[in-house]
């Protein structure tokens, strides 16, 4: 019995699909499957499993092909032109089943373009070979295990008019499959392919046919991942490295384009997964995913060779199609057999310089029963007028003919029609649309009932004038995205700004006309707007959540010009922008439409006490990206728009975030003038500023614990709490709690320590405050690790802290108690022996890293890799190591982290019988200890005197 691999103890059959048409031999078929089911494979064969099939699609058939394992498609005339088997093998494809083809009439240029890349078993009669032979073949194909599939991660579906061209195909998968399976494998520049040519030739197309193909996705078992660029890549960079990283499993938990890179790397090296980079115009923004493992590969597309150059990428040329090939493409968009296409069509295809974008617009122009004839489509061609056509757009200049075709194609919508298609260019290029989106806007501004948008949505994708993504979910469910080519959108969004020919001008509107005219697309963006109020009936806050207008609202405000309603959205608590985009990093679109709003309210609005709240708030958003030259620039700005007399709230909170981030920083004189100055304007108001004065006590609480002045730490942070609690503002009362229980636990006042965590965890618990309720885990972790070490308690408890704090950490993205919960697991580990675990752990952490991150974590992660060392007795590798971090711990006083290094340094110096050394080193930690804490003298004790009997102790 033929069978496949299976979990099971008891191997299940293959179950086969049989797709075929009854006027080819239908006696073929039943004799194929009388022989499989001899060959022990279960087969569902129609006139066995539902002899009453009628002519529709039955959800019985998707049912069944759903349950099968592999589609076997009979191919013959009849099949090639059936509805019903085209419908059949292309749900299996979808559904990511296996299609084998085998050929039983007429030639193999039947075969539908996906499968023209796969083999195809010869079972015709005069095949010399015979039906035996090609049945063993056959057995042995639907025997062979399916090695498994990459997960497909945003790349788009194909096109309806995809033309296969086996031989480009074939070129391009052996560029990017070149020494994969080699024992010696590329990495870098070399493991990077190139498409490059012209606007329109079809580049993301062939890079799409690519990703699809089955055979690059078993190589590729981790995934396939589509990154869309374009000219404006740079705003959206971190966002898709993020994007890239959740898709190979990673959590996405990075901040800018430093910390992006060094997760992916660590991700890739243990992954095989190919990058599509696609519409590449910076090398900066492909630099950004130079992460390549040895088994990952990138294929990058681009208008300019150069660039590839710089890349040092395998270049593969994308040429203009063959006269055979244009002609197949333009019969295919068109509707039409190649063989009854006229001599004007023929002139249409050399009209169009044989550019698969303008050879499928044309071809859309005559499909169908509304379609123009050829000879009106060349006309329209050869007496076009460039001059007007466009003005300055450089495609133009180089390639006018497919200019004219796309000029041509909108011509031939109705004006009702051409609105609808300009109005497109609201929408972000090189971004896939929910279809939900679109409808909800046409049906605004067309007044569109949805059969009239059904046909207007099917009459444009078959124009070729948009792209529609169709994804199908776990349910069965087929879900659409609406998307065009960059030069499309182009083409739109010119046509809505007044710079080519088919001009459709915003309607005039009264509301702020000088915004309106520094941005023709303003009212465009207003339409769509007006669509979704009718949606919300509570206010912005209740826009729905249909895949786009929720996440995008801000921005479309912003280039609405309605700021003053931005501004009301960005205060408005319900709507949560600015902790998604400050504390989970989601701040791409917070960093596009914010500044713009400064602007507004300081200049146009004459708020500038206003323009200072959003200009801390632009701060923030940079702060979180390591951006700090950016964030100082915006607290300035907040600083100079405010005064002790005018906006002084404002003018203390800008205050208040310099401060934290010159602590960040490791300037903590600085960091204590600005919280100073900022208390003492929170407390010369009337009202008294009781919240803000209690943040810049923490702050001042948190200076004094780094420098393990403990008896102010507290002193402090009694004063925050009072201070909060007349306030109110429950954050820093758990932050003022969380301060002295970190002190407490420094002094060894544990029991004074967990009253304070205590009272803090009902305060986070009761207000469901995750990042908060993480902290205070840290603090417990590191508590039950020091009671561990000292007292001999189990480390059970210090790891489930530390765990329950990542876990909370994870789910509210913040990436700085992420790092800190992992670095606490990572000391457990080394308490425990497990040196892999403590190391796979630091390197977690260190990936996330860059220049401007916490000086903490990043001494920390030093001397988790000196540790590592240690325990692996590499002594003279350690104790350079040691060497590093005291260096950079004098540096960015840690002190404690200082002593810990000492000892660690001593202790190899005494293992490799240097005595005198490690006891000047043991000196040197005894003293840096005694600055720091009773907890610290004792730790340091203890380890010193296991440092000297075991060999792989290191410090605690």
């Amino acid at each position: 019995m033929r069978t496949t691999p299976t979990t099971d103890s008891a191997a299940l059959p293959t179950r086969v699909f049989l797709s075929y048409a009854r006027g080819d031999e239908e006696d073929f078929v039943v004799r194929l499957h009388a022989d499989l089911i001899k060959q022990g494979f279960d087969v569902w064969f129609d006139r066995v499993n539902m002899p009453s099939r009628s002519l529709t699609f039955h959800q019985e058939i998707k049912d069944a092909i759903r349950m099968c394992d592999r589609l076997v498609l009979v191919v013959g005339p009849q099949a090639a032109a059936s509805d019903y088997v085209i419908e059949e093998w292309r749900f299996a494809w979808e559904s990511e089943k296996p299609v084998v083809p085998i050929l039983r009439l007429g030639d193999i240029a039947l075969l539908p373009d996906l499968l023209k890349f796969y083999h195809c078993e010869d079972f015709r009669p005069e095949e010399p070979r015979g039906y035996e032979f090609h049945l063993a073949q056959l057995v042995r194909i639907l025997s062979d295990p399916e090695p498994p599939l990459g997960t497909l991660f945003a790349v788009p579906s194909l096109p309806p008019h995809f033309l296969a061209q086996p031989d480009r195909l074939r070129a391009l998968k052996d560029a990017v499959l070149a020494d994969l399976h080699k024992p010696l494998v590329i990495t870098g520049a070399g493991a990077r392919v190139g498409l490059h040519g012209m606007g329109g030739i079809g580049k993301s197309v062939l890079a799409s046919v690519l990703a699809h193909d089955r055979n690059i996705r078993q190589s590729f078992p981790d995934g396939v991942l589509w990154l869309p660029f374009g000219q404006q890549a740079q705003e959206r960079l971190v966002h898709l490295q993020r994007e890239a990283a959740i898709a190979l499993g990673g959590e996405g938990l990075f901040n800018n384009e430093s910390q992006g890179k060094a997760q992916l790397r660590e991700l890739c090296l243990c992954k095989a997964a190919l990058f599509v980079l696609d519409d590449i115009w910076d090398p900066a923004h492909a630099i950004a995913f130079d992460v390549l493992g040895p088994r990952c590969r990138a294929l990058v597309t681009t208008r300019d060779s150069g660039l590839l150059s710089s890349l040092q990428a395998d270049e593969y040329r994308v040429e203009l199609l063959s006269d055979a090939d244009a002609l197949a493409l333009l019969a295919k968009s068109s509707g039409h057999v190649i063989a009854t296409l006229p001599a004007e069509a023929h002139e249409v295809a050399r009209e169009c310089d044989h550019l698969p974008l303008a050879l499928a617009l044309c071809g859309g122009m005559a499909y169908g029963v509304e379609g123009i004839d050829w000879s009106t489509i060349l006309e329209a061609l050869q007496s076009a007028e460039l001059a007007e056509i466009s003005t300055d757009h450089p495609l133009v200049r180089d390639h006018a003919n497919l200019w004219k075709a796309i000029t041509l194609s909108i011509q031939q919508l109705s004006a009702d029609e051409q609105q609808r298609f300009a109005e497109l260019a609201v929408f972000p290029e090189d971004e896939t649309v929910p279809e939900a989106a679109v409808r909800t806007f046409w049906s605004h501004t067309g007044g569109l009932k949805p059969i009239t948008l059904d046909k207007l949505i099917k009459r444009l994708a078959e124009r070729s004038l948009i792209q529609l993504d169709k994804k199908t979910d776990a349910l069965g469910n087929v879900l659409r995205r609406i998307s065009l080519h960059d030069l499309l959108h182009d083409y739109a969004t010119r046509m809505k700004s007044g710079k080519g020919s088919n001009l459709i001008p915003d309607a005039p509107d009264d509301r702020e006309s000088a915004f309106r005219s520094s941005n023709p697309l303003a009212s465009v963006h207003r339409s769509l707007l007006d669509a979704y109020r009718k949606k919300c009936p509570a206010g912005w806050v209740s826009a729905p959540d249909d895949g786009y207008f929720k996440k995008n609202l801000p921005l479309h405000l912003a280039e609405g010009g309605c700021l003053d309603e931005l501004a009301s959205l960005i205060w408005d608590p319900m709507a949560n922008y600015l902790t998604r985009w400050i504390e989970r990093g989601e701040g791409e679109i917070g960093l596009r439409c914010l500044p713009r709003l400064v602007d507004h309210l300081k200049n146009v609005q004459l708020q500038p006490v206003a323009a200072a709240g959003i200009s801390t708030q632009v701060a923030r958003l940079y702060a979180a990206r390591g951006s700090h030259a950016e964030c100082e620039r915006y607290l300035t700005r907040a600083i100079e728009y405010t005064s002790r007399q005018t906006g002084r709230r404002e003018h203390a909170i800008a205050l208040h975030e310099r401060g934290s981030l010159l602590l960040y920083q490791g300037d903590r004189p600085a960091a204590r003038t600005a919280y100073r100055e900022a208390l003492v304007l929170c407390n010369c108001t009337d009202p008294v500023y009781h919240d803000e004065a209690a943040a810049n006590l923490v702050g001042l609480a948190t200076i004094e614990f780094r420098e393990h002045h403990y008896k102010k730490t507290i002193r402090l942070s009694e004063r925050a709490l009072r201070r909060a609690t007349t306030g109110g503002d429950l954050r820093h009362m758990i932050a003022a709690q969380s301060l002295m229980a970190s002190a407490c636990n420094d002094c060894g006042q544990w029991t004074n320590a967990e009253n304070h965590l205590f009272a803090a965890s009902i305060l986070a618990s009761s207000a469901g405050l995750q990042k908060e309720a993480a902290g205070l885990d840290l603090v417990q972790g590191w508590m039950g690790y020091s009671r561990a070490i000292l007292q001999g308690f189990k480390l059970a408890q210090a790891c489930s802290h530390f765990n329950a704090a990542l876990s909370a950490a994870q789910e509210v993205r913040y990436l700085a108690l992420v790092s800190e919960a992992r670095l606490g697991l990572a000391w457990c580990a080394f308490a425990q022996g497990d040196v892999e675990g403590a190391q796979s752990l630091i390197n977690q952490v260190f990936t996330s890293l860059c220049d401007e991150m916490n000086r903490w974590h990043v001494t920390m992660c030093m001397l988790g890799k000196a540790m590592c060392l240690h325990q692996e007795q590499k002594f003279g590798e350690a104790k350079d190591q040691y060497q590093t971090v005291v260096r950079y711990a004098k540096l960015h006083h840690e002190m404690a982290c200082e002593a810990d290094a000492w000892v660690g340094m001593g202790a190899t110096s005494w293992h490799m019988n240097t005595r005198e050394d490690a006891m000047a080193c043991w000196a040197n930690a005894s003293e840096r200890a005694a600055q720091c804490s009773p907890v610290r003298q004792r730790l340091v004790k203890i380890s010193i005197e296991n440092c000297r009997h075991d060999p792989v102790f290191t410090p605690r």
